[in-house]
């Protein structure tokens, strides 16, 4: 479970053509009211925390300070994501104090990020520029950074991927460990102009496959996802696996300035940063599996039980009720996994005939999650987070670890 505390709402200083916070900024859904004793009171009852936005270093350097010395003296360690350009030589010294990882949203140098608007096209490379640096100064100071990259149209032309590799293997020497790979996300129609082709963009995640194998350091944590996946292991994987409600989205608990518990903002396409539901459940599942590929739904889909339709907030055409918009790409890559295993003579779990019996065990296991209230929801990693899905669904792929095998 991932942990958000807002310091800033989703307030930020620079305005990403793609980003899914969009909706909120667009209805003036910016910001909440602080209130640290409220803030504090409801992080009691949670665990380790991260620092979010927006961007979270817009908010005053003494709650940023509040914060992470609050995480840093209950959890031993904190986190943030960020874009990077707002970090101050002040903030360096709270993250060394403090012990907080930093995760920085980065589509590569120069033109790769140009949807990352700051303003002008000059402004715009300069905070890239910023972000960059950053990036490097942060690992030679000996804190954990992470990335997040979206792919999308500007860093998988033919003009630019290659700047993007380029800058990858250059993380690599430098020693940076984790790159998460985000497929572009379309909630409005300036984004739906940044979509890259499909047959493109799988062709870009299978070269990025293919340099991962010759880094020393650097690993992409999709590719490690999809094969953990198909041997029926939840182990590396984040969230968007782990069959998502959108009424409670499990894996993110978001904070709120009054201490207020939210959703993870991908699922608010509406503009209105939604509260928590009582309890979690798993009707999207049960009605994409059911539910003709025609008809936006996931019916005989073999790779079912790995994907379970994906993050709802990426549902076809803006709607959670369907499956992920980025379906033929996730199939191509679980296919290109799938051979992969077939060559070195394992059964994928997508090609067992067990697979009937470990889906609907898949749906007989699960339970709605506690009602709110003190113990906080959810149950699986969220972001650049790893470590295993701790639901009673898990208990469905024993079975298939052990057949795969």
């Amino acid at each position: 479970m991932s942990v958000e505390l807002n310091p800033s709402g989703v307030a930020c200083n620079i305005g990403c053509v793609y980003c899914y916070e969009n909706p909120l900024r667009d209805a003036k859904n910016v910001n909440v009211p602080w209130d640290w004793e409220k803030v504090r009171a409801e992080l009691d009852k949670h665990g380790q925390f991260s620092l979010h936005g927006g961007e979270p270093f817009l908010a005053p350097i003494d709650r940023i300070e509040k914060a992470l010395e609050y995480g840093f003296k209950r959890h031993g360690a904190t986190g943030a994501q960020t874009n990077g350009t707002l970090i101050t030589e002040a903030h360096i010294d709270l993250f060394k104090r403090y012990n907080t990882h930093i995760g920085i949203s980065c589509d590569g140098p120069e033109r790769c990020s140009d949807a990352r608007a700051a303003g002008t096209q000059e402004e715009t490379r300069a905070a890239t520029k910023k972000t960059t640096d950053i990036i490097e100064r942060l690992h030679r100071e000996g804190i954990q950074v992470s990335i997040i990259t979206t792919l999308w149209r500007g860093n998988c032309h033919e003009d630019t991927f290659w700047m993007l590799c380029e800058w990858f293997e250059r993380l690599d020497k430098l020693g940076l460990r984790w790159v998460n790979l985000h497929y572009l996300e379309v909630d409005s129609r300036q984004a739906s102009k940044l979509r890259v082709d499909t047959p493109i963009l799988i062709q870009r995640m299978k070269h990025l496959m293919g340099m991962e194998r010759s880094f020393k350091n650097l690993r992409f944590e999709n590719f490690k996802a999809y094969q953990n996946l198909l041997r029926g292991n939840t182990e590396g994987t984040n969230c968007v696996w782990h069959a998502c409600d959108v009424m409670t989205t499990p894996a993110v608990q978001g904070i709120n300035g009054q201490g207020e518990l939210t959703n993870c903002n991908r699922t608010n396409k509406m503009g209105v940063d939604w509260k928590k539901a009582d309890t979690s459940g798993i009707e999207r599942q049960h009605a994409l599996y059911n539910t003709p590929y025609n008809y936006g739904g996931c019916k005989g889909c073999r790779f079912f039980l790995m994907c379970k339709g994906e993050c709802p907030g990426t549902g076809l055409d803006g709607d959670w009720r369907n499956r992920t918009e980025h379906c033929e790409v996730i199939m191509a890559i679980f296919e290109h996994y799938e051979n992969m295993m077939i060559d070195l003579g394992q059964t994928p779990a997508s090609l067992s005939p067990c697979r009937p019996k470990w889906e609907q065990e898949f749906f007989a296991g699960n339970r709605p999650t506690a009602a709110h209230g003190d113990a906080p929801h959810g149950d699986s990693k969220h972001g650049d987070a790893h470590g295993d899905h701790t639901d009673a669904r898990v208990q469905a792929y024993a079975e298939v670890r052990r057949e795969v095998r």
